[in-house]
């Protein structure tokens, strides 16, 4: 009886002792040990920047909203005088058989209009059936 029990402690301590090599030896399950903790203020910036980036990436529109919002060329007042400055250089290196869409504006924003549409159909509905 006695050296069934102590057969019983002997192979326990051999699972102990053999359990606590592998678990050793596998770093995978404690994690390293020498490796530092980051400070706390460390980890809250870090977090503070992926809210931040979040938020970011949730307040940007796409070009698809942006082209939707604005359906005529000449309603864009925020960048008419990039748009004006655009149209300037556009005409001077225009051949003279297209300088009419730079000139007359109802041109301008039927092929903007065209384009749009166009823009539309094949980027922006292609990318919310996905």
């Amino acid at each position: 009886m006695q050296t069934k029990f102590i057969s019983y402690i002997a192979v326990f301590l051999l699972c102990l002792s053999s359990a606590a090599t592998y678990a050793a030896s596998n770093a995978s399950l404690w994690g390293s040990i020498d490796q530092p903790v980051p400070p706390i203020q460390q980890i809250e910036k870090q977090q503070e920047d992926v809210q931040a980036q979040q938020i970011a990436i949730e307040n940007e529109k796409t070009i698809c909203e942006l082209i939707q919002a604005q359906p005529t060329l000449s309603g864009d007042t925020a960048n008419a005088a990039k748009i004006k400055e655009a149209l300037q250089a556009a005409y001077k290196v225009t051949l003279p058989d297209y300088k009419m869409f730079v000139v007359n504006v109802d041109a301008a924003n039927d092929l903007y209009a065209k384009y749009r549409d166009l823009y539309i159909q094949t980027n922006c509905v292609a990318a919310t059936k996905k």
